[in-house]
C-alpha cells in the first residue's frame, strides 16, 4: 500500500510519521479477520481524533464499518467497551495515550476474552497479553523512507508534509484466536506472523 501524506500541524514539519495509514490498517483487519464487518474504536479526539476522522472516511471503500466511542479518559472506558459489545466484530486498538496505559489493555483484553472480540493492536507486545493480531511499523524501512525524504529536500524538491510509515509488520496470534474461536483469514509468515 502506498505512503498516504500524513496532516501536519505545521507546514515546517517534514520526517516518517511512527503511525500506519488508516487505509493500510483496515485493508490489515480485512485481511486478518475476514469475517468481520462491524470495527469498535475507543479514542480521546485530543489524542487521535484526526486520524480516526480519516479512518472514518476510508472504512466504506474498505467494506468495513466503523464504530467509534470518544473517551475523555480511562474512567471512561468500561462505558464505552458496554456500548460497543453487541455490535462489533473486532476491537482496533490505536496507540492512543487513553486506550494504551496498562490498566487500560488489561481491562481491554478481559473484555475481549470474555465477549469473544479480537483485538487489532499497533503492537506485537500486546499479543503476548491476549491482543489477536498486530500491525506494526517497519523501523529499518522508516529510517530508509526518512533518507529519501532527506535527499529530496537536499535536491532541491518541494518540502513533503510528514508522511506514514509505508512498510508494515503483521503479527497473528494463533493460539489467541483458537481459545477465542476466531477465524483467521490468509497471512503468510513473510509478512511477518507469529504463530506463538
Amino acid at each position: 500500500i502506498p505512503s498516504v501524506v500524513e496532516r501536519s500541524p505545521s507546514a515546517n514539519l517534514s520526517g516518517v510519521s511512527m503511525t500506519i495509514a488508516p487505509a493500510a490498517w483496515l485493508s490489515a483487519i480485512k485481511r486478518v479477520f475476514p469475517g468481520a464487518k462491524r470495527i469498535g474504536l475507543l479514542f480521546d479526539p485530543g489524542n487521535t481524533g484526526p486520524f480516526v476522522t480519516e479512518a472514518l472516511r476510508a472504512a466504506p471503500a474498505s467494506g468495513l464499518t466503523l464504530r467509534t466511542e470518544e473517551l475523555g479518559g480511562a474512567d471512561d472506558v468500561p462505558k464505552a467497551l458496554h456500548a460497543l459489545r453487541d455490535s462489533v466484530d473486532v476491537l482496533w486498538m490505536l496507540p492512543d495515550p487513553a486506550v494504551a496505559s496498562a490498566p487500560v489493555v488489561e481491562y481491554l483484553v478481559r473484555f475481549s476474552i470474555q465477549h469473544r472480540i479480537p483485538i487489532m493492536t499497533f503492537s506485537r507486545k500486546y499479543l503476548e497479553l491476549g491482543a489477536v493480531a498486530s500491525l506494526d511499523m517497519d523501523p529499518y524501512d522508516m529510517g530508509i523512507q526518512a533518507a529519501e525524504l532527506a535527499a529530496r529536500i537536499v535536491r532541491g524538491g518541494n518540502r513533503p508534509a510528514r508522511v506514514y510509515a509505508r512498510k508494515t509488520k503483521l503479527f497473528v496470534s494463533r493460539s489467541a484466536a483458537g481459545k477465542m474461536g476466531v477465524v483467521i483469514g490468509a497471512v503468510t509468515p513473510e509478512e511477518g506472523m507469529a504463530d506463538d
